[in-house]
């Protein structure tokens, strides 16, 4: 696509549900139906969890609606909401909504959506669209619940972090002029990244607390000592200080 615009003026804003670091961690309204994947289909995955085993993955039906398309060439991407839960989610060209789907290309009128297996739908902007996501259990341990609030199987990010490590990079600096944890070099399939950190994050703080001083793994655990219960994280992201609230279970 050379060039697309927003179609009826729609607002473009947010992500889609059920992307987890392939696709990072799901949202409220998720899994409409899951089912078991066969081994041929997990072979042609487009990302697999290195180790996994078949029982780690089952697929899940889900029905978005696509609202609009925007941007052009590598910037372009789609807006698609979940019709269960009203959350909306941008989906930029070439990113993966599951492990075995895609969005392969944008038009004024709607979208394509390529299949690891081969297979390719299409929708039309305005119109629901039903979408079979092949999941990993590891993609469970994020759930977003929307306005920068997320939920944390603790369970599950351990058994993380023991497989890939806190996954990050980090350095002291000063931004105007407070002291923070610069991040860099996010792995994808690390604990911190599954968390929902981001290459190029401030982290200030966890509960108040200066975490500038820490490393990777100093910042990993603040999350894994903490007893089930809530954790804020301030944070300098995209030109601007979010506040992101986690729930520990």
């Amino acid at each position: 696509m050379n060039k697309t615009k927003t179609k009826n003026g729609a607002a473009l804003l947010g992500l889609l549900l059920g992307m987890t670091g392939c696709a990072g961690g799901k949202t409220t309204g998720d899994a409409v139906q899951a089912a078991p994947v066969s081994e041929r289909e997990v072979s042609s995955l487009f990302e697999r969890e290195p180790g996994g085993t078949l029982g780690d993955y089952r697929a899940e039906t889900q029905t978005v609606r696509l609202l609009g398309v925007q941007g052009e060439g590598a910037e372009a991407f789609a807006t698609v909401m979940d019709t269960v839960t009203f959350h909306t989610r941008n989906i930029p060209v070439g990113s993966l909504l599951g492990r075995n789907l895609k969005l392969s290309g944008l038009s004024l009128e709607g979208a394509e959506f390529a299949g690891s297996g081969g297979e390719l739908s299409r929708a039309r902007v305005g119109d629901p669209v039903t979408l079979r996501l092949v999941r990993h259990r590891f993609d469970d341990v994020r759930t977003d619940l929307g306005k920068h609030r997320f939920i944390l199987q603790s369970q599950l990010l351990a058994e993380i972090h023991a497989t890939y490590g806190a996954g990050a990079q980090t350095s002291r600096e000063t931004l105007l002029p407070i002291p923070a944890l610069k991040l860099s070099r996010v792995d994808p399939k690390g604990a911190l990244a599954r968390i929902g950190f981001e290459e190029g994050d401030w982290v200030f703080s966890v509960d108040a607390v200066d975490v500038s001083n820490d490393d990777a793994a100093g910042l990993f655990a603040r999350f894994a000592a903490r007893t089930p219960g809530p954790v804020l994280v301030t944070v300098y992201r995209s030109g601007t200080s979010q506040t992101l609230s986690y729930q520990l279970e």
